[in-house]
């Protein structure tokens, strides 16, 4: 059994790096690719390129893009997940 669930990211259609979730910890990480980091950009100040940001940033950057309120209630039924399920794991 992974443990591990994976999300490959993209921008346009070159892939830029990975999102992985720990379903041990609960924490998030975010890996660029190496061809992204010699010729991108960070997604964020805070996400650097050089992929030693903690899991609270990606975390953080990751929920500030996700709706609020009742759009992100609709999108948890819409998706079959507990609206808690979005909510920061380590600060519960």
């Amino acid at each position: 059994m992974a443990a591990e669930y994976t999300l490959f990211v993209y921008l346009a259609d070159r892939r830029i790096g990975t999102l992985t979730l720990d379903k041990n910890t609960n924490l998030l990480k975010l890996e660029y690719e190496p061809d992204w980091k010699l010729t991108g950009f960070p997604l964020s100040p805070a996400l650097t390129l050089d992929n030693t940001h903690s899991p609270e940033v990606a975390y953080n950057y990751l929920d500030n893009a996700l709706p609020e309120g009742e759009a992100r209630q609709l999108l948890s039924e819409h998706l079959g997940v507990s609206e808690k399920t979005a909510r920061h794991p380590i600060a519960e």
